[in-house]
């Protein structure tokens, strides 16, 4: 055998290797930066999205990391707008330094967010924002001055922010965990904190949540902000889970396809691999037996290849020394027939060197002194 089969014997048998899937294209707004590893997003909107989001990278990616770096891209967005409401109330800060400080320390979380945001930690930084505004609007109730006011009931309506929030970047469980937090937080808060007692010009003091209370009662006080958000978490669940079952049944259509591409990928192997094989074993039909089945350890028919081979190499061999002992047979017989020369009197033709086992006897004859013509 020759020394390519020698080698593949000492080898293991390797697995296919399937093609590697086309390349899907990418998200719009991406351009190459030269670096094969990353793209870089165009416009005003990449601009923000390079600043606050992982790099998108320019090879093709699962399906479960896509949506991991989708939902990264929301959360910058969610930041840019948590940015823009915070400018809006700038007006408000310089009037209140309650606002002034809640303000400061939302943009603070908003800063820190973006850079884990930008540095991969996405569920960390999807968390961070909708948990720190939940914590401030809570703030916000249970520090304004005099105690719970009318006015500021509405305030319980903004914690649907939040949880509309956390069911875009974050988990589809993670609404039903805000909201939870949220009603207790409404009942809770509407039922300890003392309402706040208003004093009027003519010297009266007037419970407006009172005042309200005894026409509505205590749940019909409640149970707006309440149904408000449970609603908002049960819309934001069912968008997340839609979200979720379209990216399980994306990923199955995936792997099904790259299952189809590996059968497609072995079966042109093996059609190959077979008419290899055919063309060898006609060329071995014909005599050929320097002909071996080009087949590297890669293919998934290398084994039979290297068995066929190895069957071929034993012929060749096998006629080799079949070649040989004919030759030794015809040179056996010529030197009879000039031993026979020779003992009537002839001059014996002795035969040249064949390369055969019969050399060196023929090699004694022609320095015995014995006479002897050359061809």
């Amino acid at each position: 055998m020759n020394r390519q089969s020698d080698d593949r014997v000492r080898m293991a048998s390797a697995p296919l290797k399937p093609t590697p899937n086309s390349k899907r294209e990418s998200p719009p707004a991406l351009q190459s930066t030269g670096n094969d590893s990353i793209v870089r997003r165009e416009g005003l909107v990449g601009w923000w999205l390079n600043l606050t989001a992982p790099p998108w990278p320019a090879h093709s990616i699962p399906v479960k990391e896509r949506e991991r770096l989708r939902k990264a891209e929301l959360t910058s967005f969610s930041i840019l707008a948590i940015f823009a409401f915070l400018i809006a109330l700038v007006s408000n800060s310089l009037a209140d330094p309650t606002t002034a400080q809640a303000v400061g320390l939302m943009a603070i979380f908003l800063l820190i967010a973006a850079l884990l945001n930008r540095t991969g930690r996405t569920r960390a930084a999807a968390y961070l924002i909708p948990s720190v505004m939940s914590l401030l609007l809570a703030a916000s109730v249970i520090e304004a001055p005099g105690g719970l006011k009318l006015i500021g009931l509405p305030i319980y309506d903004l914690f649907v922010i939040p949880i509309i929030m956390v069911s875009l970047i974050g988990d589809r469980r993670a609404p039903w965990v805000f909201a939870t937090l949220a009603i207790a937080f409404v009942v809770g808060s509407y039922l300890l904190i003392t309402p706040e007692v208003i004093k009027l010009p003519s010297g009266e003091q007037f419970n407006s949540i009172g005042y309200e209370q005894q026409i509505f009662g205590v749940w019909g006080m409640m149970n707006r902000h309440v149904a408000l958000l449970f609603f908002s978490a049960l819309f934001g669940w069912m968008g997340a889970r839609s979200v979720d079952n379209a990216i399980a049944r994306a990923d199955r259509a995936e792997e099904i396809a790259r299952l189809e591409h590996a059968i497609a990928e072995q079966t042109r192997q093996l059609e190959q691999g077979v008419e290899a094989i055919r063309q060898t074993h006609v060329r071995v039909a014909n005599g050929d037996f320097s002909v071996r089945a080009p087949l590297d350890q890669e293919h998934i028919l290398w084994q039979i290849a290297y068995s066929l081979n190895n069957m071929i190499q034993r012929l060749q061999r096998s006629a080799d020394a079949e070649h040989v002992l004919a030759r030794t047979k015809t040179e056996i017989d010529r030197l009879i027939q000039e031993i026979q020369r020779a003992k009537a009197g002839l001059y014996p033709l002795w035969p040249l060197p064949s390369g055969t086992l019969l050399d060196p006897l023929l090699k004694e004859f022609t320095n015995s002194g014995l006479p002897r013509r050359d061809v």
